[in-house]
């Protein structure tokens, strides 16, 4: 049988257990981003040696804004404007990392993927004008729409991205993890607007956590 190494480490004054990572052939892991792009991501990777691993995952993000301004046309006429932005992006990725072994402890690793998805955009712009209550002064008394305008824009784009990053995996437990990660996502999309193809390019660092669950222990030198 293979010889478990455990060594114990202190990180911010808390204690983990520190199985080599090389004991297991798999892990699966969950992580949140700063990447509105890939708010949500899961990764599954295959330990294919000590020093690289072969990844493949699927993401979702989303974001959304809303803007808001109102004013009195006059005394008894009010306009009220809204902008609102909404956004749905996923895909899927694959790629390699490459753990550092000259590091003190052996879970740090670099890497990169590349990766295809689609994004789906939607700009809302509204215009509603009322006639008010002049009497009233703590609140806005809404007693008549005039006017009411709205303005729905769509666009769905193809996304191909590279991600290039820096992590590392601390062990907690012995099949349990601690993933942090850094790193830089660059894409393309493509979509048509009103008629017009369009493409434009992105560039984005984020940072990400979650878990890593580890299994397939490798049981024979």
């Amino acid at each position: 049988m293979k010889t478990i190494l455990i060594t114990l480490i202190t990180l911010s004054g808390i204690s983990f257990s520190h199985a080599q990572t090389s004991d297991f052939k798999h892990d699966i892991g969950l992580r949140l981003s700063s990447n509105n792009y890939e708010r949500y991501r899961l990764d599954y990777r295959y330990h294919k040696n000590e020093r690289w691993t072969l990844s493949v995952g699927a993401y979702f993000g989303s974001n959304n804004s809303f803007v808001y301004n109102g004013t009195y046309l006059n005394d008894t006429t009010y306009q009220a404007i809204s902008h609102q932005f909404d956004m749905m992006s996923y895909g899927v990725s694959f790629g390699m990392q490459r753990k550092l072994n000259f590091m003190k402890y052996n879970f740090y690793y670099v890497g990169a993927d590349l990766g295809v998805g689609a994004v789906s955009r939607k700009y809302t712009n509204s215009r509603f004008v009322y006639d008010v209550d002049p009497t009233s002064t703590d609140l806005i008394i809404f007693t008549n729409l005039i006017e009411d305008e709205q303005n729905v824009n769509l666009s769905n784009a193809l996304n191909v991205n590279t991600r290039l990053f820096a992590g590392a995996d601390v062990p907690i437990v012995d099949r349990l993890a601690l993933n942090l990660e850094i790193g830089l996502l660059s894409g393309v999309e493509s979509s048509r607007i009103n008629g017009i193809q369009t493409t434009y390019f992105n560039l984005i660092a984020y940072a990400s956590g979650g878990l890593r669950y580890r299994f397939g222990k490798n049981t024979s030198d």
